[in-house]
Order: structure tokens, then C-alpha cells, then sequence
């Protein structure tokens, strides 16, 4: 409905317009009647209008100086009908100048006043649809830049255009919403169907955020098994609701679950301060999926166990047990020809069991999160979160647990590799010769990979080790390296800009220029300037 107000010092005249036609039959509601002008102001202060009817000429404020009023506060969506008994063409043109829709002169014929709404209903469908669509493409273009910030591969052009077109406070988390796939409102459901849920669960939380349904992302996980939408959050949307986090996040489960009446499972990763970080609570968003699967114990949760003991006798059940424990038991003994033996062995044991993807990803999961358990145990100084990331990495974000029996079998021994180090001395004395060898080749395309064949240490152990010992990550310490390098040859060299950033070892002279202010705090050439500047005045 478009809300119509109806302005005329004469009362007859409004009662004769509220009956002459059927208002909303033809898609109309009148919100209220003004005597002048100002009258119509003060109503419209409460009240959205779509559509005024008003008399030119009425005591106070007539209806020409009304239009040009709300066209200077800025109101030019709402269609404007100037009512009048003169027929001076000088009225119409200063009401066209001001976008008047449309004149007309009284007495009023019913045909004319049809043919005249029926034309701005049209309008208002058409900018409706016209603003949708817009919506739309400013919605999809959005989406397709932030996804690469939430999987940690983006490039300036990604970050600025996301700076630009989302409004972010501090407190940012990325959150994860997906369907409850043990739901039993699920069960029997198709494929089409679940993504028909998926899609109804994405819309319903775009119309609950109004305004900040830009915040919604559809099918994050993109994994054939998985229904979910994502959210990026700051602590300005819980603030704006006056709630706390923990407030917010359960009022956030209710109403996800209220759009598509079944359960649904939330996990908030954790707070990033800058939008570049997001990926880094995207990862533990799925770090807290992975654990929502296991009791502190590292057991299966209970209602798994429960699924799987009522569809698995419970020889098979047993059978099953005791070749997940041995994949566990070979990688704990680092033998590569028992771990290639014991997967293909668990793999073909789930084919020939003819298992559906839960229990065969169950299955998976429950040897990862032993695998965890036997790492802290190897190291009492190591950071659970530690041995998670590294499964999450290696595991997780490389489709390992979606991939065939060879895929994990790789994994199963890089982890074994893994598993043998962290007890070990191995990184104590290499890290010395890493930081040698970053300041040496820190201008080539140096990577963790590369250090852990040249040094014989598995790569992401020693992302660990580099990571505790310098407080960064080797990114960002290389970064920090090079941009340390190059703000030497801007001192005391007349090298370009462009030339010095190929020589310190970025391929693109944007992102050296984007690293160098984040870091120096102007960019390159203000830093060469304000540096020779002290020089010359000292």
C-alpha cells in the first residue's frame, strides 16, 4: 500500500476525495487529511508518505511552497499532486519545476483521479523493482569481494571495495548459521528442498537486518552437506539492539530458527579488530563447528554415538572402533606403511559397510580430534589451539576430509612428521638460521614451504615455532622485513618507487604501497620527503 495524505484548507473537498474513489482497491491508504502546509508537515514527521494531494493556494502554508519544502529537506520520493481551481499555466510550471507528478484542476472527474494513481502505482512498482534489482547487484558485488577476505585470499581492490560499502565497528566476527541437518523436521527432505531452506533462511535474515542486511552472505561453506548463510558481526549491531554479545547471539539463533522452523546451528568466531582479519575468526568458526561434533573427552557427542549405534550392529560398531584406533596408533608410531595400510583399510571397510557421508565424516572427524589430543600430550607447553589450526589448515580448508582414502593418507603422514617434531629440539637452533636466510633472500618469493624442506622441518611446525618466538606470523614478519629494507633504500637512494618495491620483492606496486603505509604510516614518497627534510635541517 502507498500512503496518501491529502491536503486542502476546505473539508468537503477532502471528504469528496476520500470517497470518490476506492482507495485500496487501487493500492492506496489515506494516512491522514492537513488543513495547510504546516499541518501536512507535522503529520509527516510521524508518518512515511508516499503521495501528496495538496491545494496550491491555503492559508499559512500553501501547497507550492509545501513542494518546494520537502524537495529541499531532501524528500524527492514522494509523488506530489497539486489540487487547484486556477488553470494559470504559471502555477503548473513552478509545481513542475519542483517534481510535481501531476495538476489537477477541480471539480475533480473520478476518471481522471483513476488514471492519475494508477499512473503512480505503475511508477512505484517500476522504482520498487528498479531498486530491487539495484540492491541486488550492490548486493552480489559485495558478496564477491568479501568472500576472499573470509578465506584470507584477497588483494587491495577486494579490501577497499568491502571498506567502502560496509559499515563496520570494532569487535568484528565472522559467524556461521547453517541448518541443523539432525533436525528430524529435515528427514526426508531432497536436495532441492534443503536448498530451497537454505534460501529461505538467507532472505528472512536479510529482511531481519533491514539496513544491514548486507552483513548476510549466502553459502559460505559451498560443501554439498552443508546449509548454511554467513554473518560478518560488530558489537555496533548488538550495541544498536542494547543487548550484550551473548544477549545478541542467542537472539539471533531464535529468529534464524523462527524464518525456517528448525534447529539451527550457530558458531561465532572469534574477535578481529580489522576487517583484514577475517579470516582468522572464519577459521575458528569452523574450529568451533569441528568441536561442536565431541564431548570434552573427545568422544562423539552423544546423540552421534546414539545415531550410529542404531544403525550399525554392534559387532560393526566395534569393527569400526578398532579400525578408526588404528589410524590413530600408526600415526602415532610414524610408520607410513602402517598409516597407508590402516586407511585403506578403514576406506574400504566404510565402502564395503555402504556408510552415508554422516558417518563416514564422523568417522573422520574422530580420528582428527584424537589426533589433537595426542599432540598436546606430546607437548604440555603447546597450544591446543595450536594443533587445531594446524588440522584446520591441513585438513579442513585442503578438502582432506572430503577427499579420497590417498588424500588422507598424505595428511595422516604429514601429520605423523608433524606429531614427531613438536617434542623435539628440532626448531630451537633452526630458528636463528630462518631469520638468516629471510634476511639474505627476503627479496625473492621466500615461503614457509621452501624454509621447512631446506631446514627438514615440517613446514607448519615451524610456522608455529616462528609465529611464538617473533609474535607474528612469517607473512607478517616478512612483510615487516621487506618494508624495513625498502624504507632504507628510500633514504639513501634515488631509486623509484616502483623500482624499490621489485627490489625488496613485491610484484604489485599497489600492495607495497598499502603494506608500507600500514606499517610507516605514509605512504613511500611522503616518507622519503619528510625523512631528506629532517636530514637537511638537521
Amino acid at each position: 500500500m502507498l500512503n496518501v495524505l491529502i491536503v486542502d484548507d476546505e473539508p468537503f473537498i477532502r471528504q469528496g476525495l476520500r470517497v470518490l474513489v476506492d482507495w485500496e482497491a487501487e493500492g492506496f491508504h489515506i494516512i491522514g487529511e492537513a488543513a495547510d502546509g504546516l499541518a501536512a508537515l507535522e503529520i509527516m514527521k510521524d508518518f512515511p508518505v508516499n503521495l501528496i494531494i495538496a491545494d496550491i493556494q491555503m492559508p499559512g502554508m500553501g501547497g507550492l511552497q509545501l513542494l518546494q519544502t520537502i524537495r529541499e529537506k531532501g524528500m524527492n520520493d514522494v509523488h506530489f499532486v497539486v489540487l487547484s481551481g486556477f488553470q494559470e499555466f504559471d502555477y503548473a510550471k513552478t509545481a513542475m519545476q519542483y517534481g510535481c507528478q501531476d495538476y489537477i484542476v477541480k471539480p475533480i472527474n473520478k476518471d481522471e483521479l483513476l488514471r492519475l494513481l494508477r499512473g503512480i502505482s505503475a511508477k512505484c512498482e517500476q522504482q520498487r523493482m528498479n531498486e530491487a534489482e539495484e540492491q541486488l547487484r550492490d548486493s552480489a558485488m559485495l558478496e564477491r569481494n568479501l568472500l576472499p577476505l573470509i578465506v584470507g585470499k584477497y588483494d587491495e581492490i577486494n579490501l577497499s571495495y568491502v571498506r567502502e560499502h560496509l559499515s563496520l565497528s570494532s569487535g568484528i566476527r565472522y559467524i556461521n548459521i547453517e541448518l541443523d541437518m539432525s533436525d528430524p523436521r529435515l528427514n526426508g527432505k531432497d536436495e532441492k528442498e534443503r536448498r530451497g531452506m537454505q534460501r529461505k533462511l538467507y532472505s528472512g535474515l536479510r529482511a531481519l537486518f533491514g539496513k544491514h542486511s548486507n552483513h548476510i552472505i549466502f553459502d559460505v561453506n559451498k560443501s554439498e552437506s552443508c546449509y548454511d548463510v554467513g554473518m560478518v558481526y560488530c558489537s555496533a549491531l548488538a550495541q544498536e539492539q542494547s543487548m550484550t554479545e551473548q544477549q545478541y547471539f542467542g537472539w539471533l539463533a531464535a529468529r534464524a530458527e523462527a524464518v525456517v522452523e528448525c534447529r539451527i546451528l550457530i558458531q561465532v568466531g572469534s574477535e578481529v579488530e580489522r576487517i583484514e582479519d577475517l579470516s582468522e575468526s572464519y577459521r575458528s568458526a569452523n574450529i568451533a563447528k569441528f568441536m561442536q561434533d565431541f564431548q570434552d573427552n573427545g568422544t562423539l557427542c552423544v546423540a552421534d554415538q546414539q545415531r550410529m549405534r542404531a544403525e550399525l550392529s554392534s559387532e560393526a560398531y566395534g569393527e569400526m572402533k578398532r579400525r578408526l584406533d588404528a589410524v590413530v596408533s600408526a600415526i602415532e608410531q610414524c610408520s607410513q606403511g602402517e598409516i597407508e595400510q590402516a586407511v585403506d583399510a578403514l576406506y574400504r571397510y566404510m565402502g564395503e559397510s555402504s556408510m552415508d557421508h554422516r558417518f563416514i565424516s564422523m568417522n573422520i572427524s574422530y580420528i582428527l580430534f584424537q589426533l589433537i589430543h595426542i599432540a598436546v600430550e606430546r607437548d604440555s607447553n603447546l597450544d591446543q589451539q595450536e594443533a587445531v589450526n594446524y588440522i584446520i589448515e591441513n585438513a579442513f580448508d585442503k578438502g582432506v576430509v572430503r577427499g579420497s582414502a590417498a588424500h588422507f593418507s598424505k595428511f595422516c603422514c604429514e601429520y605423523a612428521d608433524y606429531l614427531s617434531q613438536i617434542n623435539s629440539q628440532t626448531g630451537c637452533g633452526i630458528l636463528t638460521q630462518v631469520e638468516r636466510e629471510i634476511a639474505e633472500h627476503y627479496m625473492t618469493n621466500i615461503s614457509l614451504k621452501q624454509l621447512g624442506e631446506r631446514f627438514f622441518i615440517n613446514s607448519a611446525y615451524l610456522g608455529q615455532l616462528f609465529k611464538k618466538h617473533f609474535g607474528m606470523s612469517f607473512k607478517d614478519y616478512l612483510n615487516t622485513v621487506r618494508i624495513n629494507n625498502s624504507a632504507e633504500l628510500l633514504i639513501h637512494t634515488d631509486l623509484k618507487v616502483y623500482e624499490i618495491s621489485e627490489a625488496v620483492g613485491y610484484q604489485s606496486v599497489d600492495y607495497f604501497i598499502s603494506k608500507f603505509v600500514s606499517q610507516i604510516g605514509h605512504t613511500p614518497t611522503q616518507y622519503r620527503k619528510n625523512t631528506r627534510r629532517r636530514g637537511t635541517q638537521a
